[in-house]
């Protein structure tokens, strides 16, 4: 409040909501809160059936504090562990060798011990967004740390859209743009996505992936928010540390990092 902001877009489990309500019941809830229902991923088993229920909930609230989606709170792994389709030249972080290309929640990239394990076709995460598409449930506050997560995600939304029209999934959003692969840029626009992009990993992502996956990505894929922006995306700011002052503002503007490359 003490920084000017006004309203806020977030997750939260239920007994953190239960806070803030109880502020709004006091007169004291000072900022409007929108946000994602955390507790409900990976409660459901009946994903066809349970959904139209969940898709009733979006907007629902009051004027201080609603719904806005009911989403996993994370689609992939962070840091080292970032679900990637880049080629690494060089280590990015120390359990590269555990995830050679990242924690792929929304995708069945690893098979387990060679020869030993069952192979699994279905998927979780693909089913609950896919569900929750077509029976009126938003994605939004949710983690998405790579840009191969990005690109399914996109592929999953045009695949809802095909079939439940464009209104299914436009406002889809996803959290962080650590990083985000410019060819999807026409489609996630095309689509209604919008992406919320935090300035911090231009300086804690960029010099690492610009050794481990080359100069090109380092410069268009972490935060490229004037690309998006370009390309016709809805971009939003996110301060993903507790840093309410002017220097993220200005990071997100200069793009430098903390030796003074841009």
């Amino acid at each position: 409040s003490s920084m000017g902001l006004t309203g806020i877009s977030t997750w939260l489990p239920d007994y953190s909501t239960a806070a803030y309500q109880v502020l709004e019941s006091k007169g004291q809830m000072t900022i409007r809160m929108a946000y994602g229902k955390k507790q409900i991923f990976g409660e459901i088993s009946d994903l066809k059936n349970d959904m139209k229920a969940l898709g009733k909930m979006i907007g629902t609230g009051t004027d201080k504090i609603w719904i806005n989606s009911i989403a996993p709170s994370s689609l992939d792994g962070s840091g080292s562990r970032s679900c990637m389709g880049q080629q690494r030249a060089a280590e990015y972080g120390a359990v590269d060798r555990f995830w050679p290309v990242g924690q792929c929640h929304v995708d069945m990239e690893y098979r387990g011990a060679a020869g030993k394990s069952q192979q699994v076709s279905a998927n979780y995460y693909r089913d609950w967004l896919i569900n929750g598409g077509l029976n009126g449930v938003r994605l939004a506050n949710t983690h998405v740390a790579g840009e191969r997560s990005n690109t399914i995600l996109i592929g999953l939304a045009a695949q809802i859209a095909k079939q439940a029209g464009p209104n299914a999934v436009r406002g889809w959003a996803s959290d962080h743009c650590t990083f985000v692969n410019p060819n999807d840029f026409k489609e996630a626009a095309r689509l209604g996505f919008m992406f919320s992009c935090a300035p911090k990993y231009i300086q804690g992502n960029a010099p690492n992936a610009a050794k481990a996956y080359g100069e090109a990505v380092a410069n268009t894929y972490v935060v490229p928010v004037k690309s998006m922006l370009d390309a016709g995306i809805k971009v939003v700011f996110e301060a993903d540390q507790d840093v309410y002052t002017w220097e993220d503002i200005e990071l997100l503007q200069t793009r430098k990092d903390k030796n003074g490359k841009v």
